[in-house]
């Protein structure tokens, strides 16, 4: 068996990776085979998806180590499991070839199931923290004006190309129920996904680290401010900023879009009772059916209460002294580019070493 799990982003990720990699040797005990075949990223497989063209074509460096790392799981007895949210991008018809280039008949695509309303918050923020510039509000109703095109609303958009290939199968992981009975996520998709019960993590919490909503608003006015343009950037705009700023820096931004914001504050409401959810959730578990873990015992996916989301008016609120100050100074530390010690190409060596060791 030859399972891809592809995410998608915010539904734990970075964690479970982090875990599958810290505990390969259980996992092999157990039979599936999570393999390394970069350096650069050992703990997902992110280099096999920016690799495509080279890898489908069951050329180079990269695909000799997959490849190598297949055959070592037959040799085993054990399944291959490889992840990267960049497989989202990936054709049906791509892991199929995937799968028959490294031998591997049985595909699986393995997949975590958000509530729309909490991935549309996540998504945006990442498109802030990507050097994005508008506003949660603009956002949504762009997003909500025609839902069921819209990838942060409608999973089908992912799925039903995967559900529609006759040579894949499909397996989902319901990330709200396992929430809500205070599972780790980690040890669910082990039993649902990987028919292993009883694994426990090796890490507390996920390894990215979420901004808070004054933080998010704060970074679309200083990408807006420096004129920061993604496409020119290969490296993140929230990473820039996090380079040129130290923790207690960002705690007194944090701390002064509280004190200056109540008047700035602008409320999203996200009504789950409203027509075109109800159809989305009736749609998934319909067209999911046993492929979705757990399969819910009402019929019933996501919540039903109504969501609001609080952001901030930051056109008005840079305009307020304190506020304008602060942005001021993150300008010119982006611009003379201070980046501490920590996020040295030294320290990124050793980071990879510790991978390595499995520190």
């Amino acid at each position: 068996m030859f399972v891809i799990h592809v995410g998608p982003r915010k539904t734990a990720t970075t964690y479970l990776q982090s875990n599958f990699y810290r505990n390969r040797k259980q996992l092999l005990a157990r039979g599936w085979l999570y393999p390394i075949v970069a350096l650069r990223a050992q703990n997902a497989h992110h280099q096999v998806v920016s690799s495509r063209e080279e890898v489908l074509a069951g050329e180079g460096a990269l695909f000799r180590r997959l490849k190598r790392a297949s055959d070592a799981a037959r040799a085993k007895n054990a399944s291959l499991l490889i992840s990267s949210e960049g497989f989202r991008k990936w054709a049906p018809k791509d892991f199929v070839k995937l799968g028959r280039l490294l031998g591997q008949d049985d595909v699986t695509i393995a997949y975590t199931l958000r509530d729309p309303a909490a991935m549309l918050v996540s998504v945006w923020g990442e498109t802030i923290k990507n050097g994005r510039t508008r506003s949660f509000p603009d956002y949504a109703a762009r997003q909500i004006r025609d839902p069921a095109r819209s990838e942060a609303l409608n999973p089908l958009r992912e799925l039903q190309p995967i559900l529609d290939h006759p040579k894949l199968r499909l397996s989902v992981l319901d990330f709200e129920a396992v929430r809500a009975r205070g599972e780790d996520i980690y040890s669910a998709f082990c039993r649902d996904i990987l028919g292993l019960s009883g694994m426990v993590p090796s890490r507390d919490k996920p390894k990215n680290f979420s901004f808070p909503i004054e933080l998010t608003d704060y970074l679309r006015a200083l990408s807006e401010k420096t004129g920061h343009d993604p496409k020119k950037n290969d490296i993140m705009f929230s990473r820039l900023f996090t380079a040129c700023h130290k923790p207690a820096d960002i705690d007194r931004i944090v701390a002064a879009m509280k004190a200056a914001g109540p008047d700035y504050r602008v409320a999203t409401r996200f009504d789950r009772a409203a027509e075109w959810f109800a159809a989305l959730e009736s749609d998934l578990v319909s067209r999911l059916g046993p492929r979705l873990h757990p399969l819910p015992e009402d019929g019933r996916l996501f919540g039903h209460a109504p969501a609001e989301v609080v952001t901030y008016d930051m056109e008005r609120l840079a305009a307020r002294p304190e506020i304008g100050n602060l942005l001021e100074d993150s300008a010119n530390r982006l611009k003379a580019g201070r980046v501490p010690w920590t996020k040295s190409p030294v320290m990124r060596i050793w980071r990879t070493i510790q991978r390595t060791l499995g520190f």
